[in-house]
């Protein structure tokens, strides 16, 4: 339960650090004077993409805490999770990233906000292509092989 709850702790400095985004975004829309896409489907999405962010985190963060992995580590992890969100995504903590960035820049209507969600995802593809994804082919092997065949990246 111990390692649950160190790894819930990104989660929600991800939620803070997505609320800051958009208060930023909102700042910078009106410095360039981009009008708010706030609307009432606007703050609905937003509210549906941002629980959808915190429910897959969550459920991630407890297939990773389930087999003893950290969310937070500099190198790959001595288990390949593939239960849980990874029977379906590769990298569902970065979905729940991009869908919380998402969300709160939608509840907040800031142009700036979602468009730094996109390069986000664009920066976490790259990312994902470039080091996570060797790095985890050079530990797991063929086991890592079969799992990308079988498993999206992302949805």
């Amino acid at each position: 339960m111990k390692t649950f709850f160190k790894n819930l702790l990104p989660t929600i400095e991800i939620l803070v650090s997505s609320i800051i985004v958009a208060y930023v975004g909102q700042t910078v829309d009106s410095w360039l004077t981009i009008h708010s896409i706030f609307s009432y489907w606007a703050t609905l999405t937003g509210a549906v993409v941002l629980l959808f962010g915190i429910v897959v985190r969550i459920w991630a963060t407890v297939a990773f805490s389930r087999n003893k992995v950290k969310v937070l580590q500099l190198s790959a992890p001595d288990t390949l999770v593939q239960d849980g969100p990874y029977a379906y995504s590769r990298n569902p903590l970065y979905v729940g990233i991009f869908c919380m960035v998402l969300g709160v820049a939608l509840l907040l209507g800031s142009v700036t906000a979602v468009l730094f969600s996109v390069l986000l995802l664009f920066f976490a593809n790259w990312w994902i292509q470039t080091r996570e994804e060797p790095s985890l082919l050079k530990k797991f092997g063929d086991s890592y092989k079969n799992y990308l065949q079988v498993t999206r990246r992302w949805v």
